[in-house]
């Protein structure tokens, strides 16, 4: 494949190409049962049909569950493919990647805020990486792995709040990290097994040190993603089987499902993100082509995968996350919007890592966001209209219920206009 260094923020798509694509009797709708989320798909490489070649991009696209479509947003101020994407307080974080048609990453790093719908670029990596794990925990970004011999056993550790780097431990040389997909979760970040091994790498932040345990599976891919309304971590696979991969971090097991409604094809290249309850399989190359497909996987209304709405332009190796908003393409009038916050503890001492969901009463199930709290214990929701709303926080048994906290004497709690709320605050073990 050929890719190209864009010199400056115009993308390489051609005209033909930039047509938002639509669903048809032939897809089926993505249903978001509850969760407002948009699904961001960042830069790749592209096919150039007038060239007969493929290029890298910083074209970007979203998805929008209203209108059921694929919509361009602004680009990236470079081209790249292979470059890895984590969210920190709703903003995007874009790392690395391959930018010349050379062989080797960059250290560009983009960050990407609805709010003011522009991107910026940010302090660059200390290491030169592509097609490497960015995994955010305790407000920072651990990136990792990727090919290039210099990096691919050194972790860099980001700060977006600072715009710093800092150095990490080393990683594990025997697990080839760069074939190794990564998520995090347990305030930790799990990399289970691939290819030949079959062990398990975890990451304890509060350690900082890394630990492998024996894995009865193994995945034979590396597009791994984590469902937080499962608690599990997924791998979908398309190369000669049609499998989904299941890895449980609280039980440490891995199991491989065959899933029906077999693709027909030999996808690599390709995204996997979550949405709700469902996962998302995006683009890819397939005979030498990056394709628009996409297909979803539905943990309640359908045991197979199935098509729906195709991207805007065709592309493999891109960067894809999920934001908890409701972005339009447009820069986000934050004039009026006030904030709900608060310290999560368990018999005094704060939990760092505890998911916190915000609701909207009177019906209690329509899930405005999602956070975790950070190594301090506390949690921000930013960004809100004025109205009543309503927490919850993760149960202590691990299962998938919260607890639904008061606020002086209340299950809910009334945001005034630009009203700032920093005392939300709940003790795990105390009633509610």
């Amino acid at each position: 494949q050929n890719q190209s260094e864009n010199k400056n923020t115009k993308d390489h798509a051609s005209p033909t190409d930039k047509q938002t694509a639509t669903s048809n009797s032939k897809h089926e709708k993505l249903i978001i049962y509850s969760q407002i989320a948009t699904v961001f798909v960042i830069g790749g490489n592209y096919y150039d049909s007038s060239k007969k070649a493929v290029f890298a991009t910083n074209s970007a696209e979203f998805y929008s569950s209203g209108s059921d479509t694929w919509t361009y947003m602004p680009p990236m101020n470079k081209s790249r493919n292979g470059a890895a994407a984590a969210v920190q307080a709703n903003k995007i974080y874009v790392f690395g990647g391959q930018e010349r048609n050379i062989y080797g990453g960059t250290s560009t790093v983009e960050e990407f805020d609805p709010n003011t719908n522009r991107w910026t670029l940010r302090a660059e990596m200390p290491h030169k990486r592509q097609f490497a794990n960015a995994i955010t925990l305790n407000e920072e970004i651990y990136v990792f792995g990727g090919p290039d011999t210099e990096s691919k056993s050194i972790m860099d550790i980001y700060n977006p709040s600072l715009n710093i780097w800092r150095s990490g431990p080393t990683v594990p040389t025997r697990s080839n990290v760069f074939k190794i997909s990564c998520a995090a979760e347990n305030n930790k970040i799990y990399c289970p097994s691939i290819g030949e091994y079959s062990y398990t790498l975890i990451f304890d932040p509060t350690s900082n040190k890394w630990s492998s345990i024996p894995t009865d599976g193994r995945i034979s891919n590396s597009a791994l993603t984590w469902s937080s309304n499962e608690q599990k971590l997924y791998a979908p696979s398309f190369e000669g089987n049609n499998m989904l991969n299941e890895y449980d971090p609280m039980t440490d097991t891995l199991i491989s499902k065959t899933i029906g409604n077999y693709i027909h094809r030999s996808y690599d290249g390709y995204g996997v993100v979550p949405l709700d309850y469902s996962i998302l399989l995006i683009g890819g190359t397939f005979a030498s082509r990056p394709v628009k497909d996409v297909y979803v996987y539905n943990f309640f209304n359908s045991k197979s995968w199935a098509k729906t709405s195709p991207l805007s332009l065709g592309r493999s190796s891109a960067a894809v996350v999920t934001l908890p908003i409701s972005y339009t393409g447009k820069a986000i009038n934050t004039l009026g919007l006030g904030s709900i916050g608060g310290l999560i503890t368990r018999n005094g001492i704060p939990v760092a890592g505890k998911k916190i969901m915000l609701t909207s009463p009177p019906d209690g199930y329509t899930v405005n966001s999602t956070t975790s709290t950070d190594k301090n214990g506390t949690y921000t929701f930013v960004a809100l209209q004025p109205g009543l709303y309503r927490i919850g926080v993760e149960q202590e048994d691990n299962s998938n219920g919260y607890s639904i906290p008061t606020y002086k004497g209340k299950q809910e709690v009334q945001l005034g206009k630009g009203e700032k709320i920093t005392d939300y605050n709940f003790d795990t073990t105390k009633p509610f």
